[in-house]
Protein backbone atom coordinates (compact mmCIF):
# COMPACT_ATOMS: atom_id res chain seq x y z
CA UNK A 1 0.00 0.00 0.00
CA UNK A 2 1.50 3.35 -1.21
CA UNK A 3 2.29 5.41 2.05
CA UNK A 4 -0.15 8.95 2.27
CA UNK A 5 1.31 11.97 0.32
CA UNK A 6 3.45 14.37 1.67
CA UNK A 7 2.65 18.02 2.16
CA UNK A 8 5.13 20.89 3.16
CA UNK A 9 3.63 23.72 4.95
CA UNK A 10 4.60 26.12 7.34
CA UNK A 11 8.11 24.72 7.36
CA UNK A 12 7.06 21.67 8.64
CA UNK A 13 8.78 18.92 6.46
CA UNK A 14 8.30 15.31 5.66
CA UNK A 15 5.13 15.35 8.19
CA UNK A 16 2.43 13.13 6.32
CA UNK A 17 -1.08 13.90 6.26
CA UNK A 18 -2.31 11.39 8.86
CA UNK A 19 0.64 12.37 11.08
CA UNK A 20 2.73 9.00 10.77
CA UNK A 21 5.76 11.17 11.12
CA UNK A 22 4.49 11.68 14.91
CA UNK A 23 4.24 8.50 15.13
CA UNK A 24 8.50 7.15 14.09
CA UNK A 25 7.35 7.76 10.39
CA UNK A 26 6.66 4.40 9.42
CA UNK A 27 5.54 2.64 12.44
CA UNK A 28 5.16 -0.77 10.08
CA UNK A 29 9.07 -0.66 9.20
CA UNK A 30 10.16 0.57 13.32
CA UNK A 31 8.07 -2.35 14.50
CA UNK A 32 9.87 -4.63 12.63
CA UNK A 33 13.37 -2.81 13.56
CA UNK A 34 12.44 -3.36 17.75
CA UNK A 35 11.37 -6.95 16.89
CA UNK A 36 14.97 -7.50 14.99
CA UNK A 37 16.26 -5.31 18.14
CA UNK A 38 14.40 -7.88 20.80
CA UNK A 39 15.58 -11.31 19.12
CA UNK A 40 19.36 -9.78 19.08
CA UNK A 41 18.82 -8.93 22.73
CA UNK A 42 17.52 -12.42 23.54
CA UNK A 43 20.57 -13.97 21.58
CA UNK A 44 22.75 -11.83 23.13
CA UNK A 45 21.39 -12.67 26.98
CA UNK A 46 21.76 -16.86 25.93
CA UNK A 47 25.13 -16.47 24.92
CA UNK A 48 25.78 -14.45 28.04
CA UNK A 49 24.36 -17.54 30.00
CA UNK A 50 26.04 -19.59 27.69
CA UNK A 51 29.54 -17.69 29.22
CA UNK A 52 28.50 -17.73 32.53
CA UNK A 53 28.35 -21.48 32.52
CA UNK A 54 31.13 -21.95 31.43
CA UNK A 55 33.28 -19.96 33.50
CA UNK A 56 31.41 -21.48 36.42
CA UNK A 57 32.26 -24.91 35.13
CA UNK A 58 36.03 -23.80 34.38
CA UNK A 59 35.83 -22.36 37.84
CA UNK A 60 34.93 -25.81 39.42
CA UNK A 61 37.03 -27.54 38.25
CA UNK A 62 40.05 -26.02 39.07
CA UNK A 63 39.02 -25.90 42.41
CA UNK A 64 38.52 -30.25 42.39
CA UNK A 65 41.95 -30.39 40.56
CA UNK A 66 43.70 -27.62 43.24
CA UNK A 67 41.74 -30.48 45.81
CA UNK A 68 42.98 -33.39 43.99
CA UNK A 69 46.50 -32.22 43.69
CA UNK A 70 46.99 -31.01 47.45
CA UNK A 71 45.26 -34.51 48.62
CA UNK A 72 47.44 -36.40 45.86
CA UNK A 73 50.96 -34.69 46.53
CA UNK A 74 52.48 -36.67 50.09
CA UNK A 75 51.69 -39.50 48.23
CA UNK A 76 53.31 -38.76 45.03
CA UNK A 77 56.22 -36.92 46.44
CA UNK A 78 57.51 -38.52 49.91
CA UNK A 79 58.59 -35.97 52.31
CA UNK A 80 61.93 -36.39 53.81
CA UNK A 81 62.81 -37.06 57.17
Amino acid sequence: MPSPAREESNGERGQAKDGAAERGDDAGGRLVYDLYRLRDRKLLLEDRKRLCALALGTALLGILLMIIHAEMCPFVYKPVG
